[in-house]
């Protein structure tokens, strides 16, 4: 049986998933378990005040240097490619029956019989990592490499560093951990792509922004950014933006029912409302009106 590289990258992606769990945790305690092992430093952007509405956002300070992987040419779906395939060859193990006593019949036979597979496993996920840069299976070096190409203007780069998926769990190893640099970098660098992002009238960033039901690995983006459920006003304020744009949410997100329910329930302050929807109003008018950019619901925000 051939086991195909589509099948290990979906193995690991599988892996990966499982890790997340649709709780809303406090942003400190979500990016300490998502980035680094040490304490990060918590936001420098109000929930009461998400981007001014007419502000231009900041130039990215140009990359300094293209390193190994930069210099490899990979774009962002090869880059995650690259980085999936890695972690798949270094968690695939062969399997060893030779130690195993031969009276343990049992035992001995099941080894036996899924030697085969598990072997095919290992050779695949070494095929599938043998032209990449080995040092993409560091959270460091794949931070560093999506990070240059957002610099240099990728847009699909641009969002998944926005979603801020670095590290690969919060277990043990260094290869799934950032640097406590690296963790205050991506605070600021966040915030400018997203400025960016409302710049060019994104709609995938302003749907990623409202929605209510965060998981894990959001802990990186809400230290950068606070939304969610215990960020009211910044959740009114990306809804009500899709709901001038004609533009749906996400699973279980729609903005109109959910800007209404808000309203309705005195969910907030009567002021909170009206500047919020000021907010939606003017981002709409300046930058969004008419926008296809990142539009379709078939659109996946980090573009793998």
């Amino acid at each position: 049986m051939r086991v195909t590289r589509a099948v290990v990258v979906g193995l690991i992606s599988l892996a990966l998933a499982g890790l997340a769990a649709s709780v809303l945790l406090k942003p400190d305690e979500m990016a300490e378990q998502t980035a680094a092992p040490a304490e990060h430093p918590s936001a420098n952007v109000s929930a009461r005040s998400p981007s001014p509405p007419a502000a231009p956002p900041r130039e990215p300070a140009r990359d300094p240097g293209r390193g190994p992987v930069a210099a490899s040419g990979l774009d962002m779906p090869g880059l995650h490619n690259c980085h999936t395939a890695l972690l798949g060859k270094l968690g695939t193990d062969r399997v060893d029956c030779d130690h195993i006593p031969a009276n343990e019949t049992a035992r001995l036979s099941h080894c036996l019989s899924v030697q085969p597979t598990v072997e095919q496993w290992v050779q695949d996920a070494a095929a599938a990592a043998a032209s990449c840069p080995p040092e993409l299976v560091n959270a460091s070096a794949y931070y560093e490499a999506m990070k240059s190409l957002a610099l240099r203007g990728d847009i699909p780069a641009q969002r998944c560093f926005i979603q801020g998926y670095f590290g690969t769990s919060s277990g043990e190893g260094e290869e799934s951990r950032l640097s406590r640099d690296q963790v205050d970098e991506y605070m600021e660098l966040a915030r400018t792509f997203i400025d960016a992002a409302f710049e060019r009238g994104d709609w995938s960033v302003v749907r990623q922004l409202a929605r209510t039901t965060l998981y894990l690995p959001d802990g990186m983006l809400r230290s950068a950014y606070p939304f969610g459920t215990d960020e009211l006003e910044t959740v009114y304020r990306m809804n009500y933006l899709l709901v001038l744009g004609s533009q749906p949410g996400l699973v279980k997100d729609e903005p109109r029912r959910l800007t209404g329910f808000l309203k309705t329930n005195q969910r907030l302050p009567a002021e909170q409302i009206q500047e919020a929807e000021t907010w939606a109003h003017d981002m709409f008018d300046q930058h969004f009106n008419g926008s296809q950019e990142g539009a379709s619901l078939t659109y996946n925000f980090c573009e793998h």
